[in-house]
């Protein structure tokens, strides 16, 4: 009972001594936390395709390569059928780029499919799906572009039909996220990759798992850079040999660390791989196409791009390589008053991997 403001054992007459704790001030930072919190579990617990996100923390790379891939879809028109299913998502991104938000989203309501997709999306979430995939589908954006590339280019429409295909297309998602992730590697460790390279690496890793676990991304990419530089085309030789039919492994086998024994084992015994040497051997064959010198290059527009192909001179490190005399020497322009001196630089600094120091350079051209 209470008597006089003091607690008394009901049990006992004896006064129990009141506790008394310091009163906590409301400060902004909690008043905006509060807020915040009471804001985002509103619009979730509001929205009819809520997923649970996944409670696994990834590397900080994935997180935002996730994040920008929801921007890039929820700024996207809805794509064309045939490109929904054979294009990237990053080529659809480009193609049908928008000023408007949520367009995807808009058009499935619009053709009225929407409580098939609130469906859709409660069998998800009840479903035992992997981290990765509630991290992905946890977004708006990403679950309506999957949604609609189940619906409109597979023209699926039932529930467990529109889930599937969405499960089946995520390996679509993980093969974006990894060529974001090595864009970001590359960045992040400012690493010198030429551009052909950088296409090499985003290839191989477009179709492969990698470990989204913190600072796995980095080790794993930069890792096979780094065998790429060390042993040129020797080692994507070897890993073209190991991958091909001409090859049977066993169930398991670590390619990339069977790749880099061989290669250590035909460097040791003193083997030499002449097969892609652009400078002993200039001239384009039937599928390779040279670099974009006009596309790139402040100052060379096509009629010099065909100068330098008749010169052979078709790779950014190639015409890095010159200096004003020796490059007008290569084109036969011994006595024109052209200074080719920026247009070198250029090239150097994107050979380089340096586009900050070369948006820098083509401002004051």
């Amino acid at each position: 009972m209470i008597k006089n403001g003091t607690f008394k054992s009901v049990i006992s007459n004896k006064a129990i001594t009141p506790t008394y704790y310091p009163k906590i001030d409301r400060t902004s930072d909690l008043l905006r936390t509060a807020s915040s919190s009471t804001k985002t579990t509103f619009s979730l617990l509001t929205s009819n395709y809520y997923i649970a996100p996944s409670s696994v923390t990834f590397d900080a790379m994935v997180e935002e390569a996730i994040y920008e891939l929801n921007i890039l879809v929820v700024t996207m028109d809805p794509p064309s059928k045939v490109d929904i299913i054979t294009s990237g998502i990053l080529e659809n991104g480009e193609e049908y780029s928008s000023n408007k938000k949520n367009a995807i989203k808009a058009f499935l309501e619009k053709e009225k499919q929407t409580g098939v997709l609130v469906k859709v999306a409660s069998k998800l979430n009840a479903s035992r799906l992997d981290a990765f995939s509630r991290a992905v589908l946890s977004e708006e954006g990403i679950f309506f572009y999957l949604a609609y590339r189940a619906i409109v280019g597979h023209e699926v429409k039932d529930t467990s039909g529109i889930s599937a295909k969405i499960l089946d297309a995520l390996g679509v998602v993980k093969s974006y996220i990894n060529t974001v992730l090595v864009d970001k590697v590359i960045a992040s460790e400012n690493l010198n990759v030429s551009d052909k390279e950088k296409v090499r690496v985003q290839n191989y890793f477009s179709d492969r798992e990698i470990s989204y676990n913190s600072g796995e991304p980095i080790k794993v990419i930069a890792d096979y850079i780094d065998n790429i530089k060390s042993s040129g085309s020797l080692y994507q030789l070897v890993v073209d040999f190991i991958n091909s039919d001409k090859v049977d492994l066993k169930r398991g086998t670590d390619k990339d660390a069977l790749a880099q024994k061989m290669v250590n084992y035909l460097v040791k015994i003193g083997y030499v791989h002449k097969g892609e040497n652009a400078d002993a051997n200039p001239i384009l064959k039937n599928d390779e196409a040279a670099d974009d010198f006009d596309k790139a290059i402040k100052g060379i527009g096509p009629k010099y791009n065909k100068k330098f192909e008749k010169a052979g001179i078709i790779r950014f490190h190639q015409l890095a390589k010159y200096k004003n005399a020796s490059l007008k020497k290569a084109l036969g322009e011994e006595s024109s008053v052209f200074d080719y001196t920026n247009i070198i630089e250029q090239a150097r600094l994107i050979s380089e991997s340096k586009f900050e120091e070369l948006i820098a350079l083509q401002k004051t051209i």
